[in-house]
C-alpha cells in the first residue's frame, strides 16, 4: 500500500494499491486559521499501513507568508508521519512529475499536463476524483494520485530482483 500526501491546504492524502483507490482532502483546523489539523491526520495515517510518500516543494515561489504556511503545514504532516513510525520518503514535483508526465507536451502547464496524465494512466479512478465547481479535478488529489502512481513504481523497481534475463 502506498500512501501519497500533497502537502499543501489544498492538498490531499491518496492511497493507492493496485485496483484500491482512497483519497481524502487535506483535514484544516475548524477555527479559520487554515493550519493542518493534527489529530485529524493521525487519523487519517492510522486508518492502515502503508509506505508514504510526502511531496516536498520549493518554498522560494510562494512568498514569505506562503512559504511560512506551507512550512507550518509540512512540519505538521512529518512530524505525525515520524510518529506513526511509517516509512517516507521525500519526492520533489519535478521528480515525480518528470516520470508521470513522460509522453506529454512540454508546452502545456503543470496542472494540464496532470490532468491529462491521470486521465491516461488512472482513468478507472477518474469518476472517483472529487471535482470543483468548474468540473475540474481537486488538484490537491490529482496531484497526490500522480505521486501515489510514482511511489508505487519506484517501490516496484526497488523490490525487483535482477535474473539473468535482466542482461
Amino acid at each position: 500500500m502506498v500512501l501519497a500526501i500533497d502537502p499543501g491546504q489544498a492538498g490531499a492524502f491518496v492511497w493507492l494499491e493496485g485496483d484500491f483507490f482512497e483519497w481524502a482532502v487535506m483535514p484544516l483546523k475548524a477555527d479559520g486559521t487554515k493550519d493542518v489539523d493534527f489529530q485529524k491526520v493521525r487519523e487519517l495515517l492510522n486508518r492502515r499501513g502503508a509506505r508514504v510518500f510526502l511531496e516536498r516543494a520549493h518554498a522560494g515561489a510562494m512568498g514569505t507568508t506562503g512559504a511560512f504556511n506551507y512550512g507550518r503545514s509540512f512540519a505538521a504532516l512529518e512530524i505525525a508521519i515520524l510518529l506513526s513510525n511509517f516509512p517516507v520518503t521525500y519526492v520533489e514535483p519535478s521528480k515525480w512529475a518528470k516520470v508521470m508526465h513522460d509522453g506529454i507536451s512540454k508546452d502545456l502547464k503543470p496542472k494540464a499536463k496532470s490532468t491529462i496524465a491521470v486521465e491516461r494512466l488512472f482513468k478507472k479512478f477518474h469518476d472517483q476524483i472529487p471535482k470543483n465547481k468548474n468540473g475540474k479535478m481537486h488538484e490537491g488529489v490529482m496531484d497526490a494520485l500522480l505521486l501515489a502512481g510514482y511511489g508505487e513504481r519506484i517501490s516496484g523497481l526497488e523490490q525487483k530482483s535482477l535474473s539473468r534475463d535482466d542482461f
